[in-house]
């Protein structure tokens, strides 16, 4: 194996805390990845210093401004690979195959690629978000997190014992799935999509109206391998290749006609 440097590891995993746990002051960074103090004071001091970190008046560090820019290109990359394996979703489906990313809290949709079924389909508008713990492309991606981002957003869910079985069912299938949850009468199932390191940097998934939702097994073996593949060409890899059965999950808005926007 490569010999790696221990200081850009740390803080690289600093960053990666940043990101999923959100903001912090020192002792509590240090505390998160169980590093020294002192260590992590001089890791901030480096990552601000080149904005790829910012303390705020309160002394609380949060993402740079540098890292906007790299988001953006890490995006522009997912679409591109991601958007072959949308079509190919919807074109089996007759659905809309959907890619969602985590903004700070909450799932976005990126990406879509409309199925054949015209006459009623879901459509995603640019700009919705949802809490991660609700929706299954928000679950899917949720579930792979850090423990302490887990734990933090279940806090603010409505039900979060109920909310943390889902997630724990999530785990153990591979993918999610919820019914109603977003919009009454779609139903929609999602996987996650890692990159290197095992580390979700997304879903993948179909929203469909409730009553011709496709079969559960399919769809699940279908969403699960598209997710693999777009992992696969980012470096990262996927859960097993469990399926089970159950019911279906949530998308944003039902169309009767042809158009985009609802």
């Amino acid at each position: 194996m490569p010999e790696t440097s221990k200081t850009a590891d740390q803080a690289l995993l600093l960053l990666l805390t940043l990101a999923e746990s959100g903001p912090g002051t020192a002792a509590e960074l240090a505390q998160r990845l169980g590093l020294n103090r002192t260590v992590v004071h001089r890791l901030l001091a480096t990552l601000v210093a080149r904005a790829f970190a910012h303390r705020d008046a309160d002394g609380r560090y949060q993402l740079g401004t540098v890292l906007f820019g790299l988001a953006n290109h890490v995006e522009g990359r997912l679409r591109a690979i991601t958007v072959p394996v949308l079509e190919s979703l919807a074109a089996r489906f007759g659905e809309t195959a959907v890619l969602a990313v985590a903004d700070g809290d909450h799932a976005v949709p990126v990406e879509q690629a409309r199925g054949s079924r015209n006459l009623m389909h879901v459509d995603y508008h640019p700009g919705i978000r949802h809490p991660l713990w609700q929706g299954a492309h928000g679950r899917a991606i949720l579930a792979n997190m850090a423990a302490v981002t887990i734990s933090r957003l279940l806090e603010t869910a409505p039900e979060p014992v109920r909310y943390g079985r889902l997630l724990d069912e999530v785990r153990d299938l591979g993918y999610a799935i919820s019914q109603d949850e977003l919009q009454v009468g779609v139903t929609g199932l999602a996987a996650p999509v890692f990159g290197p390191g095992r580390r979700v940097i997304a879903s993948v998934g179909v929203v469909a109206p409730t009553p011709r939702f496709p079969p559960e097994a399919d769809l699940a073996d279908a969403v699960r391998r598209a997710a693999a593949e777009i992992s696969s060409w980012l470096g990262g890899t996927q859960h097993g290749t469990q399926v089970s059965g159950r019911g279906p999950a949530a998308g944003p808005t039902t169309t009767s006609s042809t158009s985009s926007q609802p």
